[in-house]
């Protein structure tokens, strides 16, 4: 039987041959291709358009490039065994690359999104021209005492996300928003809340119109090296590239490193004096462009990184290399909240230097009765928590016929009607909200993702925790944590079935033996 290989689909739902294979490859290829993407910085060190772009970030939630690499490479490996009617992707360039080996081999057809480009372009900028109005209209710049400390927070729906916990307390603190996930309603609701507010310093008030034109229009200008856009020294994914970083240039998450860049620049500029800086740092595009502006207009300044993000090995920004540290785009020091991660960050480059940061999130525990039988715990990143919810509602009957209740916990960054507006319709289907934590801790069961720091705090709390193996790096956890007697991997519909009759029809209690083992998790993972 011919397959068809949907490459644009999520990858569990792969044909099984293929889904194989690709793993292999995206296991084999994953630290060279930091390495390759390194090569390339070495030749943009100081290239702004280069930092803030999809692809030198690393992030597979950001660039398909990883992805297009895998594909290939699974072609290649295995291009006389797959019975392929066609294959599906959604990128002209690799098509390109694909059909001089393939043409006669299978039917190769590329899905586009129709107006992506044009639609993402108009979406963003009536959203920043709009905020950039807004706020220098209803806020004045205020008159700024010296020896500032600003700390940059994450604006999630109407209010600052606290990533930091206890770590700064000092008084000259002003926080600066960042808005990337965020609607305008939201946004209006956010920054009229706070207008008397003396902890809070809205960039846009020192930013120039500009400075945001340049952000949406600059020139996209790389400079690449002849051997380094081959990787392998055997494919040239140089089109492939400028097709990602083009594509993706108006991603809210660009925008906003290049307005944090600027920002910096602004209020040097004004002559602010600022001893030190501090932001949520993952290593994300927004992240690069303000460390970037920080070590360039203030590098006298201490500047600090919070990484409170657990175990997710598919991120691979999380891990900085050699030449984002000589680039200075990374904080000069940088706090982890456990030693397991201490070692663990340093893959790719031993000079960062790490420190242990207090943890905040397990600061208090709480005696909970566990009332909620099931809790489905979704991670913010759309099309993973939309594979989850589908294997759910496949479900739905077993749950009804169970007489079982399942609550639904939406990240703070995806809002339920966004992904699964109809949940009102199932009887048996609750959306829940409120503190993750307190949640976490009153479910008997949590089912969810690696993609997600939910799944260490529900193993933690002695939840039941099945994980949806839909990643090829799962198995690292699988690896890292199979000691843990209430975490159980499943990769379909009929396994988690399978689980879930054994742990609720036979009442099975979990081994308070187990809370040893969850001890010593909980010291490695969150210093206190």
């Amino acid at each position: 039987m011919s397959l068809i290989w949907d490459t644009t689909d999520h990858y569990s739902n792969y044909p099984e041959e293929i889904k194989k294979q690709y793993r292999k490859n995206y296991i084999k290829h994953l630290n060279n291709f930091t390495y390759w993407i390194d090569d390339i910085s070495k030749y943009n060190e100081f290239n702004l358009s280069w930092w803030l772009s999809t692809v030198a970030s690393r992030d597979e939630r950001e660039s398909n490039l990883y992805h297009y690499l895998c594909i290939y490479f699974t072609l290649k490996n295995k291009k006389k065994n797959f019975n392929l009617h066609s294959i599906i992707i959604n990128s002209t360039a690799l098509k390109r690359i694909l059909i001089k080996e393939y043409k006669n081999i299978f039917f190769i057809k590329v899905k586009k999104n129709k107006f992506y480009l044009e639609k993402l372009f108009f979406k963003n900028i009536i959203f920043y021209f709009f905020q950039f109005i807004f706020i220098k209209l209803i806020f004045f710049k205020r008159k700024m005492k010296s020896n500032l400390i600003l700390v940059g927070t994450y604006v999630l729906n109407r209010k600052n996300y606290n990533f930091y916990g206890n770590l700064y307390k000092s008084k000259n603190i002003l926080l600066v928003p960042v808005f990337t996930n965020i609607s305008l309603k939201n946004f209006i609701f956010y920054t009229l809340n706070l207008y008397r507010s003396k902890k809070i310093l809205f960039k846009e008030n020192y930013l120039k119109f500009a400075d945001l034109f340049y952000s949406f229009f600059h020139k996209i200008n790389i400079n690449f090296s002849d051997k380094k856009i081959f990787f392998f020294n055997k494919v040239n994914f140089f089109d492939i590239i400028l097709e990602e970083i083009k594509s993706n240039r108006y991603l809210r998450s660009v925008l906003q490193g290049y307005l944090n860049f600027f920002f910096f620049r602004r209020i040097k500029k004004a002559n602010i004096n600022v001893i030190e800086l501090m932001n949520s740092f993952e290593n994300q595009i927004p992240d690069k462009g303000w460390n970037l502006g920080a070590n360039k207009y203030y590098p006298d300044a201490s500047n600090l990184g919070y990484q409170s993000v657990s175990y997710h090995p598919q991120f691979q920004n999380l891990y900085p290399t050699n030449t984002e540290y000589e680039s200075k785009i990374l904080p000069k020091n940088i706090y982890l909240n456990g030693n397991f991660f201490m070692k663990e960050r340093k893959k790719f480059c031993k000079k960062i230097n790490f420190y242990l940061a207090k943890d905040f999130k397990f600061k208090k525990t709480y005696t909970i009765k566990k009332d909620i039988e099931i809790l489905i715990l979704l991670s913010g990143i759309e099309s993973h928590d939309i594979q989850l919810l589908k294997i759910i509602v496949k479900n739905y009957n077993y749950f009804k016929k169970k007489n079982i209740y399942v609550y639904f916990k939406f990240h703070p960054i995806l809002d339920s009607k966004n992904i699964f507006k109809n949940i009102s319709s199932f009887n048996f289907f609750k959306e829940i909200k409120g503190n993750g934590s307190i949640i976490i801790q009153r479910s008997k069961i949590v089912i969810t993702s690696s993609f997600t720091a939910g799944l260490y705090e529900a193993l933690i709390r002695n939840c039941l925790t099945l994980l949806y193996s839909m990643h090829p790096l799962d198995y690292r956890l699988y690896e890292k944590f199979n000691y843990l007697n209430n975490l159980l991997f499943f990769e379909d519909l009929k396994s988690m079935v399978n689980i879930l009759d054994i742990y609720i029809d036979k009442k099975i209690i979990l081994s308070n033996k187990n809370n040893l083992k969850l001890k010593k998790l909980r010291a490695v993972f969150f210093n206190h």
